[in-house]
């Protein structure tokens, strides 16, 4: 086994025999990483053609002076509190609106049933 990974390297394990057509282009457009880490290097590097020519310094756009901006807007607690309780006690209210029509259809209900008995007993 030893021969074998110095005749292929460590990944001739790894290989197909026979590639179908579709693996076997995508094998072979794939670009090993190490020319991918040359193109990277080389992008950046910018070196002049002659030592006579310099080249243009990028230009600085300064930065606009805006007044001092208020991050988060200013919420009044007492107001928000306020406006908090009194929805609830609006709330608490339809509730209890929903609790009396229930009791009364309830009684009323109740009442026409014990009618109904007292006339047939």
């Amino acid at each position: 086994m030893a021969n074998e990974e110095k005749k292929g390297g460590f990944f001739a394990g790894f290989r197909k025999s026979k590639v179908s057509g579709n693996e076997g282009s995508s094998l072979k457009a794939s670009v090993p990483p190490s020319s991918q880490g040359q193109n990277r290097n080389a992008a950046p590097e910018n070196k002049p053609s002659s030592p006579g020519i310099v080249q243009p310094k990028p230009v600085v756009v300064p930065k606009a002076v805006s007044a001092p901006a208020v991050s988060e807007p200013v919420i009044d607690t007492f107001t928000s509190f306020n406006f908090l309780c009194s929805t609830l006690i609006d709330i608490g209210a339809s509730q209890l609106k929903v609790v009396d029509m229930t009791l009364t259809m309830l009684s009323s209900s109740i009442a026409k049933i014990a009618e109904g008995l007292k006339k047939k007993g």
